[in-house]
C-alpha cells in the first residue's frame, strides 16, 4: 500500500512546481585519480570549495598504515616460508602469520609494524601466539625525503624481510598521495555541499537528503561528475549513484521536512553549547594560571623575561578564545536563515524549544560576555 505522503513525490519531470528533491547519495568505497578529479573540475564550474580534499603527505601515510589498509601486509607471509614451515612443526597445526601496524602514542608520523602468529589445530579451532619478538619495525613518515623510513627493531636488523616492508609500504603511499577516497567525497558531501545548498539530513540518514529547489541546478553539477568520473573508480559492487525524487508540498511532506529541520536545529546547537562550554572552562583555566604566575617572584632578569612570556602566551590564547566565540555568533545567525527560509517554503512555523545552555563555575569576564551575547541571540532568533 502506498503512503499518502509517497504520493507527493515524483521522480523524473521537469521539476515545475516541485519546491525541491529528495536526493539518495551512495558512494561506496572509492579510489579516484587526483588528476581525474581536478581536471574535471576545472570544466566544471563547480566552487572549489566543493572538491573533496586531495591527501596530504602526511596524510597519505596515516592511510597507508591504517587498520582498514591492513592486506597490503599479505604479500610478506608468502615471504615467510621457512618460518611458517619451522612453527608448523613446532606447534603441530596450520600456521598463519599475519602483520598489523600500531600508532606509535603521541607521535602522527609513526607506525610499529607488528607480527602475529594464529596455529589451527584438531577441529579448527584458532589460538594465537605470541613470538618472541612480535615488533618488526617502525615506519617512520619522512617529509623531507618524500617517503617512508623502515627501522628495523635490534632483532630484524638485516633481516631480507625488511626490504619487502619497504617496498610494500612505499609503493602504498605513493598510491595513497594520488588517489581521493570515498570518505573524502562523503565528507564535503555533507560539511560543505549540502550545507551551501541549504539541505537538511531526512530521518536522520546521512544519505538521505531533501534540497531546497534553488539549489537543482548546482547539484546536477556535482551529479555529473559522481557519476561521470567517481563512478569509474570504485572498489565494490555498491554502486556510486545519486538519485532525485522531485518533492511537491503537501501536508504530511510539509510536516517531515520541518521536524527534520527542527531536529538538526536542536542538534547543532547542542554541539555548539559543548563548544561554548568547553571555550569558557579554558578560559577559567587560563585565568587560574594568570593568577599564579602573578604570585611568582623573579630572581633575576632571565626569571622576568620567563615570567612575560608566559604572560604573552596567556594573552594570546584569550584572543583566541574569545575569538573563537565571537565566530559562534555566525553559526547562530546560519541557524536562524535556515529557520527562516524553510518557513517560507513550507509555509509553516518551526519551533524550536530545547535551547539549553551550561557554563562552566568560575566563567566570568569578556569571554562570558561573548558567550552571553551569542546565548541571547540564538533565543532571538532560534526559537
Amino acid at each position: 500500500m502506498v503512503r499518502k505522503s509517497d504520493l507527493a513525490v515524483k521522480q523524473g519531470g521537469d521539476g515545475r512546481g516541485a519546491i525541491g528533491q529528495i536526493v539518495l547519495v551512495s558512494f561506496g568505497d572509492l579510489a579516484v585519480p587526483v588528476e581525474k578529479m581536478t581536471d574535471h573540475w576545472e570544466r566544471s564550474g563547480m566552487p572549489e570549495t566543493w572538491m573533496p580534499e586531495i591527501p596530504t603527505p602526511l596524510e597519505a601515510f596515516q592511510t597507508a598504515c591504517s587498520d582498514e589498509n591492513a592486506h597490503i601486509w599479505d604479500a610478506l607471509s608468502a615471504s615467510n616460508a621457512d618460518m611458517i614451515e619451522q612453527w608448523t612443526r613446532l606447534y603441530g597445526g596450520k600456521v598463519s602469520i599475519r602483520y598489523i601496524t600500531l600508532p606509535t602514542k603521541g607521535k602522527k608520523g609513526e607506525y610499529i609494524l607488528e607480527q602475529r602468529v594464529w596455529v589451527t589445530a584438531g577441529e579448527g579451532e584458532e589460538k594465537r601466539i605470541t613470538p618472541q619478538h612480535p615488533n618488526i619495525a617502525r615506519l617512520v613518515f619522512n617529509k623531507d625525503a618524500d617517503k617512508v623510513d623502515v627501522v628495523a627493531f635490534p632483532e630484524f636488523q638485516g633481516d631480507p624481510l625488511l626490504l619487502n616492508v619497504e617496498g610494500v609500504i612505499n609503493e602504498e603511499y605513493e598510491y595513497q598521495k594520488v588517489i581521493v577516497s570515498g570518505r573524502r567525497h562523503t565528507r564535503v558531501l555533507r560539511e560543505v555541499i549540502m550545507e551551501d545548498l541549504n539541505a537538511v539530513s531526512l530521518m536522520g540518514k546521512g544519505g538521505v537528503w531533501f534540497v531546497p529547489e534553488d539549489g537543482r541546478e548546482e547539484l546536477d553539477k556535482f551529479y555529473i561528475y559522481l557519476t561521470e568520473v567517481a563512478a569509474q573508480y570504485k572498489l565494490t559492487k555498491f554502486p556510486t549513484d545519486m538519485i532525485g525524487h522531485n518533492v511537491y508540498l503537501d501536508k504530511d511532506i510539509q510536516r517531515r521536512v520541518a521536524e527534520d529541520v527542527r531536529l538538526e536545529i536542536e542538534d547543532r546547537w547542542e554541539k555548539l553549547n559543548d563548544d561554548l562550554f568547553k571555550l569558557l572552562n579554558r578560559d577559567v583555566a587560563d585565568e587560574r594560571r594568570r593568577a599564579e604566575i602573578e604570585a611568582m617572584e623573579a630572581k633575576d632578569e632571565a626569571d622576568a623575561a620567563r615570567i612575560a612570556k608566559m604572560f604573552e602566551e596567556l594573552d594570546r590564547r584569550k584572543d583566541r578564545v574569545e575569538a573563537m566565540i565571537e565566530r559562534k555568533r555566525e553559526e547562530v545567525q546560519r541557524m536562524g536563515r535556515k529557520i527562516e527560509d524553510y518557513e517560507k517554503l513550507l509555509v509553516t512555523k518551526i519551533k524550536v524549544e530545547r535551547v539549553s545552555r551550561t557554563i562552566p563555575e568560575g566563567a566570568d569576564g569578556r569571554a562570558k560576555m561573548l558567550a552571553d551575547a551569542v546565548w541571547k541571540e540564538a533565543i532571538e532568533v532560534i526559537t
